[in-house]
């Protein structure tokens, strides 16, 4: 190997570092923004909850040491044993990626830590890396998170032994593309948000903390069929070998 070539190799590997650095960066300023956002708005007090997430976990029966807090999601019983890994597949060459981030916030002061938890593990959510929430993309032994949802109080991550826990709201966010259809992706992205809001009482918000509506909804997938055609496009020019 002489030495142009090994220095080319180099920048390429160098170049695919950069691109993967780029991702997880824009992935984490989205919702360290959301985290700001709300730090510079927030009420200027909050009331001090009576109820704990210790009580929650004693009455029931679920194992704080490990990171397998997983619930029913309908009639489908999820394998406490599931391991879910956080991945950043980086987009086709010449594709943008979408960074979809909804809010759910409280219609009160504050959601404590036994009702927010409780809403979420019934939702199908279960606690892991980066100390946040994450829902599976498919029931497989060890599977990727298709979208996860972090505390909208800094520093956006959820402890699980903090008694007095408690927050005005959390923000729920995915990537596409995913591991998943993003069509489908989406609509399980929607269907699981507007469950925990039910559950919650809360009030599912889009990014500009507005109300979700329907004109927004439609307005992603939109954009979820242009990101489609953009990946089938660099598809379509990858296997022309351009």
């Amino acid at each position: 190997m002489d030495e142009l070539t090994f220095i080319l190799i180099l920048a390429g590997i160098g170049v695919v570092l950069l691109v993967a650095m780029f991702t997880y960066y824009k992935h984490h300023k989205k919702i360290n923004d959301e985290i700001e956002n709300f730090n510079q708005n927030k009420p200027a007090s909050f009331k001090k909850t009576t109820e704990t997430f210790a009580s929650f976990v004693d009455q029931n029966n679920i194992q704080t040491e490990t990171t397998d807090l997983l619930t029913d999601e309908s009639t489908a019983v999820q394998d406490s044993s599931q391991k879910i890994k956080v991945h950043y597949d980086a987009a086709p060459e010449g594709v943008e990626e979408i960074i979809i981030s909804h809010t759910i916030l409280t219609k009160g002061e504050f959601f404590s830590g036994q009702q927010l938890y409780k809403a979420l593990l019934n939702a199908g959510l279960s606690y892991g890396e980066m100390n946040i929430f994450h829902y599976p993309g498919d029931n497989k032994p060890e599977t990727f998170a298709l979208f996860s949802i972090a505390n909208i109080i800094e520093p956006g991550t959820f402890d699980l032994l903090d008694d007095e826990m408690k927050t005005p709201g959390i923000s729920i966010f995915m990537r596409l593309p995913t591991r998943m259809g993003c069509d489908e992706a989406y609509d399980k992205f929607i269907h699981v948000a507007q469950m925990i809001a039910a559950d919650l009482g809360g009030e599912l918000c889009d990014e500009t903390r507005s109300q979700l509506t329907q004109q927004v909804i439609s307005y992603k997938k939109e954009q979820i069929k242009k990101l489609k055609f953009e990946m089938e496009k660099a598809k379509k020019l990858a296997d022309m070998g351009h």
